[in-house]
């Protein structure tokens, strides 16, 4: 377990060292910039993480219904709705039908769109 740190370290060290090759190749011959440093192509990797928000970990997404999402809150209410009496389940149903969490994701949108053209003819 004392391996992992430094592990990750290794992996990190590794992708600043693979990035400033990359430029010192790439970047001087096709732009006429100058080389960087290991630690400028540190700052380089930093500050493309904060701008742009990368490097894996699942992803960020602004819509999660019909997307797969799971953040654990789908398998605790399927347990509790597969525990709740069929009254219970269609008092439910009733109280929030037509609520969605938050905005409508973009797959919803054309029917939400299209019902609202229905109702102003």
């Amino acid at each position: 377990m004392i391996f992992i740190p430094f592990f990750f370290i290794g992996i990190v060290a590794l992708l600043i060292w693979g990035l400033m090759h990359l430029w010192n190749w790439l970047v001087p011959d096709i732009f006429g910039w100058s080389v960087i440093t290991y630690w400028q192509a540190a700052g380089l990797l930093l500050l493309s993480k904060i701008l742009f928000g990368g490097f894996g970990g699942g992803g960020k997404h602004k819509c999660h219904c019909k997307q797969g999402y799971d953040n654990g809150w789908k398998h605790k209410f399927k347990n509790k709705w597969m525990a709740m009496s069929t009254d219970d389940k269609r008092r439910w149903e009733e109280k929030f039908a037509g609520i969605t969490a938050g905005r409508a994701c973009h797959d919803d949108r054309s029917e939400l769109d299209a019902s609202k053209m229905d109702d102003k003819e």
